[in-house]
């Protein structure tokens, strides 16, 4: 796993450099620029998930796919709970649209930005 976050750490140093040409040594440069990807990576792909995706992305989505998936598969966080959560915010919100018609999608943005953050926080554990 280890060899594959360091993998993953110099694929997105280098889509940064190809896109900015500024040239960083550590994740830790462009973290605020990886969650924001991340977060709507994941409102994307778990929350719409309508098969296209809505949100414009300055890394690669393959290479945000492939670090998802790790973490998902090493913190063992199910997408199907996940799945729940929304669930019973669709459920809460249906019986207070009248009040609260944007709760469910509010509250799983931040669900996804908190999830973003230990992301990259797992992502920059591994020092290379």
């Amino acid at each position: 796993m280890n060899k594959e976050l360091e993998n993953l750490q110099q694929d997105f140093i280098q889509q940064y450099y190809l896109k900015t040409g500024i040239n960083i040594n550590n994740i830790n440069k462009i973290s605020d620029k990886l969650r924001e990807d991340i977060s709507n990576y994941l409102v994307d792909t778990i929350y719409i998930n309508a098969g296209i995706l809505v949100f414009d992305y300055f890394f690669d989505i393959e290479t945000l796919k492939q670090l998802t998936t790790l973490y998902f598969e090493t913190t063992k966080i199910s997408l199907n709970e996940i799945q729940a959560i929304i669930d019973e915010l669709d459920n809460f919100t249906s019986k207070h649209r009248d009040i609260l018609p944007d709760f469910n999608d509010n509250i799983f943005c931040a669900i996804s930005d908190e999830i973003a953050f230990d992301i990259v926080n797992f992502l920059d554990a591994i020092k290379f």
